[in-house]
């Protein structure tokens, strides 16, 4: 599945995408994004940028796209393991462009 998003020249993940990835459940990764935005305040030179989805029921759910930056910043949090997911999947995306 491919989540990478393009937006002008910027290239975006999904917080939920990064859950696939990283096998963390999605209401974690939104949680851990939040306390990085939290710690971090507004206007840092990293890009969350909350959007919706619609799930298997139809209904608006919350979550983040981030730039690699970001999701750098975010996976430097988690485990090795974790994180080496996170850089092979920006490496496959970057790849198939």
């Amino acid at each position: 599945m491919n989540n990478l998003i393009k937006v002008g020249e910027k290239e975006y993940m999904t917080s939920k995408e990064i859950a696939e990835v990283t096998g963390k459940e999605h209401k974690i990764v939104m949680r851990d994004i939040r306390n990085l935005i939290d710690q971090l305040g507004k206007n840092n030179g990293y890009i969350f940028v909350l959007v919706e989805y619609t799930d298997l029921k139809g209904e608006k759910r919350p979550m983040y796209k981030l730039d690699k930056k970001s999701c750098l910043l975010l996976s430097s949090g988690y485990s090795v393991i974790l994180r080496s997911k996170i850089i092979d999947r920006w490496e496959e995306l970057e790849k198939e462009k």
